[in-house]
């Protein structure tokens, strides 16, 4: 969480990241509180780069995964509007949906995670 909802904790994910590039671990930030609060490079943080958003739907059996909104569900393209946020063909290309809902559980998160990464 990059921004805390109750208390505005801001996390410094720039220095989290380095980190885990070094580390070679996977990051994932839920930046849903920082919008509109502060600048979010969205180019760091909605694509798996250079892997076919297809080709990860494929792999991730068993894990409700889209390429974009519901009302474009039937266009085999990256998102328009990732697009016109100035992320390139590429990015756009890779870029995945996953939601998560009340019912969702830790461990479907975490098979989620770890499906993700290999």
């Amino acid at each position: 969480m990059q921004v805390n909802n109750e208390i505005g904790v801001v996390q410094p994910i720039e220095e989290i990241g380095k980190i885990c590039l070094q580390k070679n671990v996977p990051l994932f930030v839920d930046a849903a509180q920082s919008f509109g609060k502060m600048e979010i490079d969205v180019q760091r943080y909605l694509s798996f780069k250079n892997v076919s958003g297809d080709v990860l739907i494929n792999r991730l059996e068993n894990i409700i995964i889209s390429r974009g909104s519901a009302c474009n569900s039937s266009k085999n393209q990256g998102s328009h509007v990732l697009k016109a946020i100035g992320l390139s063909d590429d990015l756009s290309d890779s870029a995945i949906r996953l939601s998560i809902g009340r019912f969702t559980t830790e461990a479907e998160i975490i098979l989620t995670a770890e499906k993700s990464v290999q």
